[in-house]
């Protein structure tokens, strides 16, 4: 199982580079989930809260501010799936 070493926001809207444990670096954009989650939608309204995030439970995840939190096998999946379809982009 993937491990996070890091995670930040980039200067693309609801999209985070993901600093995996023992090397390698991805995207995942999240425009998405936060699309169609009542819960993550709250981003929509907030873009700066967004990039208040952080890695928690030892790279197994991240987690805001505002309590909300997302698994680092949903992150892998989505990173994955983006870098799989060259040029894809959810607007």
């Amino acid at each position: 199982m993937k491990r996070l070493a890091g995670v930040n926001a980039t200067f693309k809207p609801f999209t985070l580079s993901l600093l995996w444990d023992g090397g390698g670096e991805q995207e995942a954009d999240l425009s998405g989930l936060i699309s169609l989650s009542p819960h993550f939608a709250v981003f929509a309204d907030d873009p700066d809260a967004f990039a208040k995030v952080d890695v928690i439970n030892w790279g197994h995840g991240i987690a805001w501010e505002n309590g909300l939190d997302y698994s680092v096998e949903n992150l892998a999946r989505i990173a994955d799936e983006q870098a799989d379809v060259d040029g894809w982009r959810h607007e």
